[in-house]
């Protein structure tokens, strides 16, 4: 834990912003960890939740929970940031004009309003 804290004190980030988090012993520190859940599952991948879980002192199933099954809303908003700019800047577009010409706009309106 030691060489895990140090490393810390040497990186900006974690110095910034998780350290300040992880010294407070009191009751606003304990609120401030267990605010800062969703930023971790959501901002940060795997390797870096484990470690600011190490460094915020939450061990056992607690840090599994949050390490393993924090990866499924993780993934399901960085593949769908992804996945929706992909269909809205190129394919509805495509397939309007290239694939589909054949269907109307009115029906092509309709299917696009699913969406």
């Amino acid at each position: 834990m030691a060489e895990l804290r140090a490393w810390a004190d040497r990186q900006r980030f974690f110095r910034r912003f998780v350290l300040p988090i992880a010294d407070r012993m009191d009751r606003a520190g304990t609120a401030m960890r267990v605010a800062s859940v969703p930023a971790l599952i959501l901002l940060m991948g795997p390797f870096w939740r484990g470690l600011t879980l190490e460094l915020f002192r939450i061990r056992g199933l607690r840090a599994y929970a949050i390490s393993v099954l924090g990866s499924i809303p993780h993934a399901l908003l960085w593949v769908g940031l992804v996945l929706g700019g992909i269909w809205d800047g190129f394919l509805k577009n495509a397939l309007r004009d290239e694939v589909w010409p054949f269907i109307t706009d009115q029906l092509w309106e309709s299917l696009i309003g699913l969406f």
